[in-house]
């Protein structure tokens, strides 16, 4: 009897060992940014630069940044923050252009005014939002910017 129990107890340890792996895997999957590819990232409203240029300036934090260069893009920003912080785990500041910063952006962009431009912790511009500024996109795009790439 006794190695029966023990079997018992075998198979049930198991069986709940598979079902938690099951059950981690699909929340991971579940709560992980989509890939999005480089056509949907334009779709969206996101472009990436192929070779994208340091940007060195004073701002020492080592994360990744969303540059407006007016007002109303801050604005825009400001709004979006609450959920970009649930996504991508407060590791992203916003900040509105200081003049230093927008001359060395401005040497890498044409009409970077009208851009929010991206920045990440390696100081790199990878990237712009065009307008429209669309706020469900945007955090849709940034999340998968920010966790895959």
């Amino acid at each position: 009897m006794e190695t029966q129990q023990k079997n018992i107890l075998k198979t049930v340890i198991i069986i709940v060992v598979v079902i938690a792996t099951i059950l981690i895997l699909f929340f991971n999957k579940l709560l992980t940014p989509r890939y999005l590819s480089d056509i949907e990232l334009k779709i969206n409203g996101l472009v990436l630069l192929d070779n994208p240029p340091r940007i060195d300036f004073e701002k020492n934090e080592l994360q990744w940044m969303l540059v407006a260069n007016t007002q109303e893009q801050k604005k825009v920003l400001d709004k979006l923050k609450p959920s970009l912080r649930k996504a991508v785990k407060n590791s992203t500041s916003i900040i509105l252009a200081p003049i230093a910063l927008q001359s060395k952006i401005n040497k890498e962009l044409t009409n970077y005014s009208i851009f929010i431009s991206i920045i990440n912790a390696d100081k790199k511009l990878i990237g712009y939002f065009k307008p429209p500024f669309d706020e469900h996109k945007m955090l849709l795009t940034y999340s998968s910017v920010h966790a895959h790439r």
